[in-house]
């Protein structure tokens, strides 16, 4: 099984958007790049750990794509996985030093 299959099969598993060919040309500023094989936007740390698992399973290069302002992507695409964390919702929990439990805010 190829990389892209890996994530085709699995991808009941993950709760973000995951697309197969996406053109990156709607991500970037300049409005300019080829396709990338996998493009994933993870909302959950579930989701992250989901592409980890891909990542290490399946050896596929991955880049972290920002909002898209500094980069130029070649007309070539990226054979590989995209992932755009612009709708990531972590959580900012602050530990009371004292007894490592969530304090409120």
């Amino acid at each position: 099984m190829n990389a892209v299959e890996w994530f085709r099969q699995n991808s009941e598993r993950f709760s973000g958007q995951l697309s197969f060919e996406e053109s990156l040309s709607k991500h970037t500023y300049y409005r300019i790049g080829g396709k990338a094989s996998v493009f994933a936007i993870p909302s959950s740390i579930s989701d992250l750990k989901w592409l980890a698992d891909g990542i290490k399973e399946t050896g596929i290069p991955f880049f972290i794509l920002g909002q898209g302002s500094n980069v130029l992507v070649s007309d070539a695409g990226f054979q590989g996985l995209i992932l755009k964390l612009s709708r990531l919702n972590l959580g900012i929990e602050f530990l009371d030093q004292q007894s490592d439990r969530p304090q409120p805010r």
